[in-house]
């Protein structure tokens, strides 16, 4: 199995490569290839939600997948894998060779009828992440199919991939999945008519805040069902998840916190300020207060930073940076220097978010360049909107900071960390 889990990194890591050369490849490509493989791959670097439903869908078909039935799809993934590191390069020969993003999408649809319950379920998320209305069809015959041995695995499946298609058609009979007694079946209902932003559901998704399926998980697709619903009108049973107490899943706290941020529910920033207590939910706590734009629990997380937990710090430093808190630029800055390396970037981009341009060069020196500063923006998928509006901040003045640097040096110096 470590080749094949190899080949379907490979897969989702080519979903996500979009920074190709402007070199154009064959000749002889089609003179729209190109644009639609782009079109294709470009998704999911644009939306952080795609990027992470399609891991979650990789990993559970590498680890349940049955392997015999695996070995029918290990060529596609493996070309697959090849065809996306070449576009890296401008060559798009193996992307011809696959039959464009037609031929990958067509792929996916195949293992719709694969015998394998998780290769069905991967089919049905991959299509929906490729957003070919086209295929909903193909997907909607997986809701009315016999649930076979895995238990209805590719049903849930469906429901999301459904909800990504924007399937309107089916919505009723996605949310009669809701009353499936099964957390895999019900809490994906969920997050597919959250992709529908099918707000006349929202009292519906909400009553799985506090109902005990099989399994895991539910309460986390719930509160992110809502998120995408924009469901403001269910922020008060969102709110009883910030208590532990209520929590099934062990990331609903923190989940119901980022939540009640993305929906604005100022109102509550006191309840989550209690959660800048607890060592574990810190972080969150602090990110969600930031985007709420609670500069009164600014001192709260300011103190956050001498944290003996460097996850916490390396939170604290972020949030200040986005609530632009300029009378903590001195601590941010002392973790510049952090024992922990990886807390240091952090402290980083929060001094570009707060315009901190006396440090620098200690700040380019961390980041170097954007694609190091992207990733102190990966944040939970609750956030992407503004995570990606935070981002698009801090690159702008990380790249006037480089320039400045780079035209303030002495003639044929160079700056350290970088090659000319």
């Amino acid at each position: 199995m470590n080749t094949l889990m190899r080949q379907v990194t490979c897969l989702l890591a080519a979903l996500c490569l979009t920074s190709c050369s402007s070199r154009q490849g064959s000749a002889t490509l089609p003179p729209d290839l190109k644009q639609k493989v782009d079109a294709l791959l470009v998704r999911t670097e644009e939306d952080r939600a795609l990027a992470n439903i399609s891991g979650a869908a990789g990993w559970t078909l590498i680890h349940s997948a049955d392997p015999n039935e695996m070995k029918k799809w290990e060529p596609f993934f493996e070309q697959f894998g090849k065809a996306g590191k070449a576009r890296q390069t401008g060559d798009y020969s193996g992307f011809e060779a696959l039959g464009g993003a037609r031929g990958v999408e067509d792929k996916f649809a195949e293992m719709l009828s694969s015998s394998d319950g998780f290769v069905r379920g991967f089919g049905a998320v991959m299509l929906g992440v490729c957003g070919d209305a086209n295929y909903v069809p193909q997907v909607a015959k997986l809701l009315s199919e016999k649930p076979r041995e895995e238990g209805g695995f590719d049903l849930g499946c469906a429901a999301m991939g459904l909800g990504l298609l924007n399937a309107q058609q089916h919505k009723a009979a996605i949310a009669a999945l809701l009353k499936d007694p099964r957390s895999h079946v019900a809490g994906r209902a969920a997050l597919g008519l959250g992709f529908m932003k099918a707000k006349e559901y929202s009292g519906e998704v909400a009553g799985l805040l506090t109902k005990q399926l099989d399994g895991g998980h539910t309460q986390s697709n719930a509160l992110m069902a809502l998120a995408e619903m924009d469901a403001r009108d269910q922020v008060g049973q969102i709110v009883r998840m910030l208590d532990p107490n209520n929590a099934s899943d062990v990331d609903t706290p923190d989940l119901a916190a980022l939540v009640l941020a993305r929906l604005e529910a100022k109102e509550y920033a006191g309840q989550i300020a209690v959660l800048l207590g607890d060592q574990y939910r810190a972080g969150s706590a602090a990110l969600a207060l930031a985007v709420m734009k609670s500069s009164k629990h600014g001192p709260d997380i300011a103190r956050l930073l001498k944290s003996p937990n460097s996850l916490v710090r390396q939170a604290a430093a972020l949030a200040l940076g986005v609530l632009g808190a300029r009378i903590s630029i001195r601590d941010v800055a002392a973790l510049l220097n952090d024992k922990e390396a990886f807390v240091r970037p952090s402290a980083a981009a929060a001094l570009l978010l707060m315009d901190a341009k006396q440090y620098s060069p200690g700040v380019v020196a961390q980041l170097k360049d954007s694609s190091h500063l992207a990733t102190e923006f990966d944040w939970n998928p609750v956030l992407a909107e503004e995570s990606q509006r935070q981002f698009a901040i801090a690159k702008q003045r990380l790249d006037l900071w480089q320039k400045d640097i780079v035209a303030t040096r002495p003639s044929g110096a160079a700056t350290k960390g970088h090659s000319d």
